[in-house]
């Protein structure tokens, strides 16, 4: 069986590596990539592109944890998070009271990116995999109160379009008013739903 024989000297020099480690430190987005995880095989890319130099997978890792990194699994953040907004707890509670029926609204599907996944990172550094919250193929919009559960599958990214038919459908089914909280996705926040939002103020509440 024929083993890969990884280099006996260093064909990267010390300045060359310092500046490796510097391309890595701005993320694969940044160098092209769709997503923010590092492989060997990425970063062996990037070698060739940027040194003139190629190394076997392997091996790259070794050079990897020679330059401070090691192989973990990342943490994922939305970016549509919104971190100033996590404090509508009192404001729900006050809406169930005044009789508002309560909706925890969210979308979801089939991601381009893994859902298990590992990067190379600085060791001692957890990675933050910031990522927008939009997909290919299918979708699935779901809203669910302590009672129930309702749901539509959509073609495609969620538009606003589909979360009006959403919310109509919601107004249709309840004849109590509505609270319907979610996150910062661009479609809540759109022309279109800001018009339909305030057409329907009398039933129907948003929180973010």
């Amino acid at each position: 069986m024929e083993r890969h024989k990884w280099p006996t000297g260093s064909k990267l020099t010390l300045e060359q590596k310092k500046e490796l480690k510097r391309i890595i430190l701005k993320g694969p987005i940044n160098n092209g990539y769709p997503n923010e995880l590092w492989s060997t095989y990425r970063v062996s890319e990037i070698i060739r592109k940027e040194f003139g130099v190629t190394y076997h997978q392997d091996y790259v890792g070794t050079l990897l944890h020679q330059l401070g990194f090691s192989y973990q699994k990342p943490k994922r953040r939305a970016l549509e998070r919104n971190e100033s907004s996590i404090k509508t707890w009192p404001d729900i509670k006050k809406a169930e009271n005044e009789g508002f029926k309560v909706l925890f609204l969210d979308e979801s599907g089939i991601s381009q990116n893994p859902y298990t996944v590992k990067t190379w990172s600085l060791i001692g550094k957890t990675p933050i995999i910031r990522h927008k919250m939009s997909w290919k193929k299918l979708s699935v919009i779901g809203a669910i109160s302590q009672k129930d559960f309702h749901f539509q599958i959509v073609e495609g990214s969620v538009k606003s379009q589909d979360l009006i038919y959403f919310l109509k459908i919601l107004l249709k089914k309840n004849r109590k008013k509505i609270l319907i909280v979610w996150d910062n996705l661009s479609a809540h926040k759109s022309k279109m739903m800001k018009e339909f939002l305030k057409a329907n103020e009398r039933r129907l509440r948003v929180e973010f």
